[in-house]
């Protein structure tokens, strides 16, 4: 009876972490479909909103079902999969009534994430080498060879944190900026105004890595600190191109179509939540 009970428990605790884990995989599209859709209402700019028009079953099959197919191809439909969602993200977004428009290619997030994935790999190679370092050793001559000290152990163990940490920071600044500058440089809003970024990628990775440092160094208490540092960074490296007069007309037209009892409904009869 309590060799069933134990076996029972332990299926048990096996089963509900994956109970929890496909429960957020299948909740995961309609998650980024309602953050996308709350960040959009509320914001604005000259007081016009900003609306997202998407549809929620377009979120399952770019964030879900393309998703499934990833372990199928090992990996190497990541690239698209981004590209997938910056088309979706920006697409379906508007500005009052202003639509933008990303004019893109899939084929340019390859190398992006090819360069980021050889940074984050080498990273554990590095590691591999180290530890391996550390026992050769004892595996070349078990009987003469002495175990490692703790003090080995402890300087082992910072140094796969320290060097996981800055080969994946590295790695996803590299990700992050390649794309971003090349997605700016190719959205256009009404057809008229477009937009580019600065991104360097030692810039963005200090930006991360001290804000990381920061929090905790802090205990947490620097997290405000570093949740307005890095939008403050992206907004101070992201411009607008477009003449005055187009500018101003968009505007114009924008603001046309927005009316004060849509803020109010939104205010007071919209219980639409979001995250």
């Amino acid at each position: 009876m309590g060799l069933i009970l134990y076996s029972q428990g332990g299926y048990l605790n096996v089963f509900i972490p994956f109970t929890v884990l496909l429960i957020f995989i299948i909740l995961y599209p309609f998650l980024a479909y309602k953050a996308i859709r709350f960040r959009a209402r509320y914001s604005s700019y000259r007081n016009i909103r900003f609306h997202f028009v998407g549809e929620l079953h377009v979120a399952y099959i770019r964030y879900l079902v393309w998703a499934l197919l990833i372990p199928f191809k090992f990996g190497l439909i990541i690239p698209y999969i981004a590209y997938l969602k910056k088309e979706y993200l920006v697409n379906f977004m508007l500005f009052g009534r202003r639509p933008f428009w990303f004019h893109g290619e899939a084929g340019h997030f390859f190398p992006a994430y090819f360069i980021g994935g050889i940074i984050m790999i080498s990273g554990y190679v590095l590691v591999f080498i180290g530890l391996f370092s550390l026992v050769y050793p004892s595996i070349l001559s078990p009987q003469d060879a002495a175990e490692p000290s703790n003090t080995k152990w402890i300087v082992a163990t910072v140094f796969i944190y320290a060097v996981i940490m800055v080969a994946y920071s590295i790695g996803r600044s590299v990700i992050f900026t390649m794309i971003q500058n090349y997605s700016w440089q190719h959205i256009k809003m009404g057809g008229r105004i477009s937009f580019r970024s600065n991104y360097r990628i030692g810039a963005y990775t200090l930006v991360q890595l001290t804000n990381l440092l920061a929090i905790v160094g802090s205990l947490g208490l620097a997290i405000p600190w570093a949740t307005i540092r890095r939008p403050r960074f992206l907004m101070e490296n992201r411009y607008i191109t477009a003449d005055l007069g187009k500018l101003g007309e968009t505007l114009e037209h924008a603001t046309k179509h927005e009316a004060a009892i849509g803020d109010a409904a939104i205010e007071y009869l919209d219980f639409d939540i979001g995250l």
